[in-house]
């Protein structure tokens, strides 16, 4: 398993924190969240028998399989082959019936939720556009909301599960770490409420709520398979 350099942050959290050391009660976690506390997990990534020096997959290039064949050859066609993809923090089947794909990813501060806009080049940010309003239109938000600015990672998340959604059974697991300090202040959520009130503004900025109205996204079927859990970064905390 690589280890990450700084023992701070969402990489490291997730990875050698929670993966290594407490791995019991992240997936408990998720699996609580998800509806199947029966189940066990089996990672695609990380995954120690591929340690180390395993890469983050990006897109769909997890589905390798003959079985997914089909699902992964029309991604490509709503999404753009070259530059960079769209990568996973985690990625993990749960084990048992019914089977279902879980998307992972981790936050530890405010930057890392608001995230960059795409960099992607014009025809590249045509097919972005393109897919991700066909996600807008889904959950009723008005086309003027730009999804390739200001939570631009968010968005294409969003658009990876209604993407995948009518094809398999998956859910996106949104991680927020809690009290993580880094050396230069960067400003770290203390307490669940402080994440709430920063999905809040990021769904408002997407479009995905009205000051005064209900959550689009939770209102609709696919925040169904939207989880957001809570986990402080020490068992002290």
């Amino acid at each position: 398993m690589r280890r990450p350099k700084k023992e701070y942050g969402s990489e490291y959290r997730l990875w050698q924190y929670f993966y290594g050391v407490r791995r019991a009660e992240l997936e408990t976690a998720i699996l609580k969240a998800i509806g199947l506390p029966d189940h066990s997990l089996r990672w695609l990534y990380p995954d120690e028998a591929n340690a180390p020096g395993q890469h983050e997959f990006e897109n769909l290039d997890f589905l390798s399989t003959s079985e997914f064949a089909e699902v992964l050859a029309e991604f490509k066609t709503r999404w753009p082959t070259t530059g960079t993809g769209i990568s996973w923090d985690g990625i993990a089947w749960s084990e048992g019936t019914p089977r279902r794909l879980i998307l992972i990813e981790a936050k530890t501060n405010q930057p890392e939720l608001c995230s960059s806009p795409s960099g992607a080049g014009e025809p590249s940010l045509k097919m972005i556009s393109s897919a991700l309003g066909r996600t807008k239109s889904i959950l009723r938000v008005h086309h003027r909301f730009s999804w390739t600015k200001s939570y631009y990672q968010y968005a294409n998340r969003l658009f990876v599960l209604s993407f995948l959604e009518r094809k398999l059974d998956c859910h996106l697991v949104f991680l927020y770490f809690i009290g993580e300090k880094f050396p230069d202040g960067t400003p770290c959520p203390r307490n669940p409420e402080e994440w709430r009130e920063l999905i809040r503004t990021c769904h408002l900025s997407l479009g995905l709520a009205s000051p005064g109205e209900a959550d689009k996204l939770w209102a609709h079927e696919l925040g169904k398979r939207v989880h957001e859990i809570f986990l402080p970064v020490s068992p002290d905390y």
